[in-house]
């Protein structure tokens, strides 16, 4: 799994043990660069991912937050929020990652 995966089934797994609750502030991408091992470029795109399903909260200049409103994935979410369908090589002999 690369590092990118690892910090998305991070910040799932957080979200859905309900760790981090709506305006939980998160670490910044410098943070998350160096704990993960991955450059800042792959942080923000998978930030925009949590954004874009309006997991997460982002202002500019400012800090990323969890969203006032988050419907915990399921399973199959998780699949299509990663953009994996039946046959993605990453899936390959490990059936649906539990998150």
């Amino acid at each position: 799994m690369d590092a990118a995966a690892v910090l998305r089934v991070a910040i799932t797994g957080n979200l859905r043990s309900r760790q981090w609750r709506a305006g939980h502030r998160l670490p910044n991408r410098r943070e998350w660069s160096e704990t993960y091992g991955i450059g800042r470029s792959s942080v923000r795109r998978v930030l925009q991912d949590f954004k874009r399903h309006g997991l997460i909260t982002q202002t500019v200049g400012g800090c990323t937050r969890v969203a006032d409103k988050v419907r915990v994935m399921q399973p199959g979410d998780t699949l299509q929020f990663w953009g994996w369908q039946p046959g993605h090589p990453a899936l390959a002999g490990r059936g649906a990652p539990v998150i």
